[in-house]
């Protein structure tokens, strides 16, 4: 429960119109808005871990995800490989915004549920 409301107050609390408008622009305006969103997105996971590889394996991917928006193509390619045949697959450019907002999230807590599991060496 606390790396949900993590999440939830690093994602939708901390992040800025201005970050969350231009972290996938393909320049170095969006990667700044994402690194900068990644960097305050983790900042709140520090009261959850100060173990610097957890932190930089949920800011990281957290960014990387952000930034390129790769779950569109994997949510078509899932619909591709599962369907039958005859039934067409939805386009990524076409899945639906609030698919791609519910895939997002569920891979960013899974991301951050093993990151936070990650044993010590």
């Amino acid at each position: 429960m606390r790396s949900l409301i993590a999440h939830l107050i690093g994602d939708y609390i901390v992040q800025t119109d201005y970050q969350a408008l231009a972290k996938t622009h393909r320049n170095f305006e969006g990667v700044t808005a994402a690194a900068l969103h990644a960097v305050g997105y983790t900042a709140c996971f520090l009261p959850l871990t100060r173990n610097p590889i957890r932190l930089a394996v949920i800011g990281v991917t957290h960014g990387l995800l952000d930034h390129y928006r790769p779950l569109p193509a994997l949510i078509h390619r899932k619909n591709v490989l599962l369907s039958p045949a005859s039934w067409p697959a939805t386009p990524a450019a076409d899945v639906p915004f609030w698919l791609h907002i519910v895939v997002d999230n569920t891979v960013h807590l899974a991301v951050n549920e093993l990151a936070l599991a990650i044993r010590r060496p």
